[in-house]
């Protein structure tokens, strides 16, 4: 329920003959099948306009100027000035209503989808982003206005572009998360349990690794929009899966006297499943061809996810915008690396130290 007031100067009116009317009014919206309520509050007595007569704000709008107008007539007001001064007061009163009326909307548009007390969509970088249960996925615009339209269809008969594009503004400002903050963040004013950058999120739970590894199966806790992560895994965690037996002897065969190798490649996957680079190292894998090396790639991208991982070139890497596929990614192999003799070379090693050492200049 909304209200907005407007005050104007006193005005004589011959009825009630020789009354004092101070035009003090509040308008109350109230949500109803086919647009909305409207009740004006005077000195005087209270005016109730049908939502039958409303098909959307701005026939409320016309409604209300045209009521209040006629009302004017028949108070009789003698002094012009004061009958315009109210007619500007109801009409910013309508409009403020109005805006607050649409922020209103949004909000219980977001109330509906809300989870853990925060709502399950967020405005992030100029993107809007939709948690996927575990992880939040980027979400067209396109798609939003067409939720957004199907929430407000139910409270107007008449929904205008005006209106879509006001509430979608409101949908930004009341969804808004810093461009500052880095993901994988916990939201504002949520507990975090642990590290963000130390969780790894499932489809059943999420986890925190180095804590888990030590022995702490407290820190596994239930999947919670609250931790704001555009990275997930595509399968569920389990305290007591079997052993890979047949990933084992695929190992086997291609390292069979150096267990350290496969030590190497087994701690490099476990790195691989947290967005942290603070080791500052790449994996090369060297070998003939048939050699195994794109198997092991394959395994590594469907463990990560193929939507957190991204092939590009190595040459790719020297070009303009030869870092835009790497956005918000975890995950980068690059196959055979083969070099043409117009590649530029230092800065492709300018490019891989800047994302090994977590730096834009490569030092």
């Amino acid at each position: 329920m909304l209200q907005a007031r407007a005050k104007v100067g006193n005005g004589k009116a011959k009825s009630p003959p020789g009354a004092e009317i101070n035009i003090l009014g509040a308008i109350t919206f109230t949500a109803a099948p086919g647009g909305y309520q409207v009740e004006i509050d005077v000195a005087s007595g209270k005016l109730a306009i049908p939502a039958a007569a409303l098909d959307s704000y701005a026939a409320c709008r016309r409604e209300l100027l045209k009521r209040h107008a006629v009302r004017l007539v028949l108070w009789e007001v003698e002094d012009c000035r004061i009958a315009r001064e109210a007619r500007a007061a109801w009409l910013e009163a309508v409009d403020i209503a109005v805006q607050r009326g649409r922020a209103t909307e949004v909000a219980s548009y977001l109330k509906s989808g809300e989870l853990d007390g925060v709502y399950q969509v967020r405005f992030w970088r100029g993107t809007f982003w939709l948690w996927r249960k575990g992880w939040y996925g980027e979400l067209p615009l396109s798609e939003v206005r067409s939720h957004l339209a199907g929430h407000l269809n139910q409270h107007f008969a008449k929904l205008t572009t005006g209106i879509t594009a006001n509430c979608l503004m409101q949908l930004q400002a009341q969804t808004l998360l810093g461009s500052h903050v880095e993901a994988p963040a916990w939201l504002p004013g949520s507990d975090a349990p642990f590290p963000a950058s130390e969780t790894l999120v499932c489809r059943n739970m999420m986890v925190h690794l180095p804590g888990y590894l030590d022995g702490a199966e407290r820190l596994c806790r239930p999947l919670t929009p609250r931790l704001f992560s555009t990275c997930g895994l595509d399968f569920d965690f389990e305290r007591d899966a079997p052993a890979p037996v047949e990933w084992q002897k695929f190992l086997q065969t291609l390292w069979p006297d150096d267990p350290d190798s496969i030590d190497t490649l087994r701690e490099w996957f476990g790195y691989s499943l947290l967005p942290d680079t603070s080791q500052h190292k790449i994996l090369m894998l060297i070998g003939p061809k048939r050699s195994g090396k794109e198997t092991v790639a394959r395994v590594l991208r469907r463990l990560v996810g193929e939507r957190n991982s991204a092939a590009p070139t190595l040459a790719s890497l020297g070009t303009n915008f030869g870092l835009q596929p790497l956005l918000g990614k975890t995950l980068a192999v690059i196959g055979d690396a083969r070099l043409g003799g117009r590649a530029d070379l230092p800065q492709i090693t300018e490019r891989l130290l800047s994302i090994s050492g977590e730096d834009d200049s490569g030092d």
